[in-house]
C-alpha cells in the first residue's frame, strides 16, 4: 500500500469550508477514530457542521489530535477488537477496519496565537478511498495557499501573517514552525 497524505493548517472556518465543498461532491459521513462509546456505537456525524470542536486542537501535537474517518454515507463504520497486553480488549474504529475511508486530523487552534497542523490521508487502495482522498486534496489545494510543504487556509494564513505560531507540535523548537514568507 502506498500512503497518500496532505499536511495543512486550518482554523475551524477553513476546515468547515473545505468539508462543505467535499459534501457537495461526495455523499460522506464522519466517524471518530479510536475507542467506541460505552454503548458500543462509534461517534458519527452526517455533516461536518455537526462535528463538535472541529478545527480545535486539544493535544498540541498533530499526531495526537483527534482523528476522523471520512466514509461513504451509505457505509456503516466497522469496528475491530484490539487485545490488550494485560488482558482484555478494546473495541476501536480505525482505517484498518474500514478500507473505504480517508483519515482526517483537522488540527486547528490550540490556544490564541497557536495553530496545530492537520493532515488528510489514506493508506487504502480501495477505489472509494482513493477517489475521496483525491477530492479532498484537490479542494484543499484549490482553496488553501501552498506555503513550503503545507497548505494554509485563508484564516490560518491571516493568523500566520499576524504572528501566530503554526506548528506540528507545540513543544517543538520554533525553528521548525511554518513562518510567513
Amino acid at each position: 500500500m502506498k500512503t497518500k497524505s496532505l499536511p495543512f493548517f486550518a482554523t475551524t472556518l477553513d476546515i468547515r469550508s473545505v468539508l462543505q465543498d467535499v459534501e457537495r461532491e461526495l455523499a460522506v459521513r464522519y466517524v471518530r477514530v479510536g475507542d467506541v462509546e460505552p454503548s458500543g456505537e462509534p461517534l458519527a456525524w452526517s455533516t461536518s457542521a455537526d462535528i463538535p470542536d472541529l478545527g480545535v486542537a486539544s493535544e498540541g501535537d498533530q499526531a495526537l489530535e483527534r482523528a476522523l474517518l471520512v466514509l461513504p454515507a451509505t457505509e456503516e463504520p466497522r469496528t475491530r477488537e484490539v487485545p490488550l497486553r494485560r488482558g482484555g480488549r478494546r473495541i476501536v474504529v480505525d482505517q484498518t477496519a474500514n478500507a473505504a475511508s480517508v483519515m482526517l486530523r483537522a488540527g486547528g487552534v490550540l490556544r490564541s496565537g497557536v495553530l496545530i497542523a492537520g493532515q488528510v490521508g489514506t493508506v487504502s487502495e480501495d477505489p472509494w478511498a482513493v477517489q475521496a482522498y483525491g477530492t479532498i486534496a484537490r479542494i484543499i489545494r484549490r482553496v488553501f495557499q501552498k506555503t513550503k510543504s503545507y497548505y494554509v487556509g485563508q484564516e490560518a494564513l491571516q493568523q500566520l501573517k499576524s504572528g501566530a505560531r503554526l506548528t506540528a507540535r507545540v513543544r517543538s523548537p520554533r525553528e521548525f514552525d511554518l513562518v510567513a514568507e
